[in-house]
């Protein structure tokens, strides 16, 4: 893959399997490998990092070759897909922890530098996005509390979208969702389906 704020090429690419059709050994159905899929993205896994586990713990080299879908678009079908698009994500992952770092160094130039070339493409990246209605036309990225945000979008993966999520199980993080809300100034929780959601600001 290439690099867009350096003179390198890059040396990462994906080695997709020549053959498109499964191996003759892998006897797990189709089924089966949805159901996986759900049950690691309900424990708030990443759709690569679903890829990873299929791939070294069950010998599944593609989930395409199986299913005939790819894993992004079985969670949307099962309503697990992530609101935020995985490598967004990580941009403002890595954008809040070059942040946190010039909190703590203030003269650090050269982290100034970074930051502003990562959220150039985190700008980039999401103007892609709502352009290809993957993002909310008022999808916006706040430099200012996206500390928080992050922080408040961890939360909400690990707990609320467990499987077995329930007031037992939340009620000690709940205190910390609610000082996040009134630190950022969110609105109160709702509750959809099985599940409680946390409405983030637009715009």
């Amino acid at each position: 893959m290439g690099r867009m704020h350096s003179s390198g090429k890059g040396m990462s690419a994906s080695a997709l399997p020549y053959k498109r059709t499964p191996p003759s050994w892998l006897k797990i159905s189709t089924q089966d490998v949805e159901e996986n899929i759900c049950k690691f993205a309900k424990k708030g896994l990443t759709p690569s990092q679903i890829g990873v586990i299929l791939r070294d713990s069950h010998g599944i080299a593609q989930v395409k070759s199986v299913t005939g879908n790819k894993i992004l678009r079985i969670l949307k079908a099962h309503g697990l897909a992530p609101e935020i698009p995985e490598d967004l994500y990580h941009l403002i992952k890595k954008a809040v922890s070059i942040r946190k770092h010039l909190e703590r160094n203030r003269k650090d130039k050269d982290s100034k530098f970074r930051l502003i070339l990562v959220e150039s493409r985190i700008h980039r990246l999401a103007r892609y996005y709502k352009k290809t209605k993957k993002l909310p036309p008022v999808w916006k990225y706040h430099d200012k509390n996206t500390s928080s945000i992050f922080l408040l979008f961890t939360v909400y993966t690990n707990v609320v979208m467990s499987s077995d999520f329930s007031f037992g199980n939340v009620s000690q993080q709940l205190p910390a969702l609610w000082l996040l809300r009134d630190r950022i100034d969110l609105p109160p929780f709702r509750r959809s389906g099985c599940r409680w959601t946390i409405n983030l600001p637009q715009g």
